[in-house]
């Protein structure tokens, strides 16, 4: 069954969008960030010089967590929306069992109580969560763009690259979907992917296009079945 590049995106996202369905089953005090060492002055002098930014940004983080912990009750179910999944979430390890996936909530995130007595799906984020983070994606690569260094000339996961892939996803028709690469990814990104077939593994997908940080696997995969086949419409478009 052929899927176009934006179907790709929506079974492969994990970045905050689609729903998860569970019940709320433990639950922890709400904490606030800070430094173990900092005394009261140290981060009194930490909070005025990041007024401007991070200040705000923890204090959005801290009304999330007031506003969440009031809104998720134990025992019940709930419909959320606009949240990230993850299956790598280090803040599970606050609790026993240590889960599998991790949701983050945001400030536009929507928590929706549903009867108690519906039943209970795995969460769902338009596909497999449990398969996401390591789905392979084979594409064709048509083209790279220039790399762009970041604010030091020494490597850096600043540098930024892009490469425009193509694939016949789109019922058979040319599909085509733009590739971000950062830092090591986009220093090694050449010219001579070009008419390559590119695998990628955990990577990241945003508004119809996908993005490659320091956890992404890529790799040129002439060999695979299914990459010959690719190689062999792709030469014939």
């Amino acid at each position: 069954m052929h899927t176009t590049p934006e179907e790709k995106a929506a079974r492969l996202q994990t970045q905050h969008q689609g729903k998860a369905k569970a019940r709320a089953a433990q639950e922890t005090n709400a904490t606030h960030a800070q430094k173990a060492s900092e005394t009261p002055e140290e981060k009194a002098a930490r909070l005025q010089t990041q007024r401007q930014g991070k200040a705000k940004a923890r204090a959005a983080q801290e009304t999330n967590a007031t506003r969440f912990d009031a809104e998720l009750q134990l025992d019940n179910v709930y419909i959320i929306t606009n949240a990230l999944v993850s299956s790598h979430d280090d803040f599970g390890r606050k609790f026993d069992p240590h889960p599998d996936f991790g949701l983050r909530l945001f400030s536009d995130t929507i928590v929706l109580w549903v009867d108690d007595d519906l039943p209970i799906p795995e969460i769902n984020v338009s596909g497999d969560i449990a398969a996401m983070p390591t789905i392979p994606e084979l594409q064709v690569i048509e083209d790279v763009g220039m790399l762009a260094i970041g604010h030091s000339l020494e490597p850096s996961a600043d540098d930024k690259s892009f490469a425009t892939l193509v694939d016949d996803s789109a019922g058979g028709s040319r599909a085509t979907i733009r590739l971000t690469l950062y830092g090591k990814h986009a220093r090694s990104a050449t010219q001579d992917w070009v008419g390559q077939s590119l695998l990628l593994q955990r990577f990241k997908v945003n508004d119809g296009a996908i993005s490659a940080s320091a956890h992404t696997c890529i790799s040129i995969a002439a060999s695979l079945p299914e990459a010959k086949r690719l190689l062999h419409w792709y030469s014939t478009q």
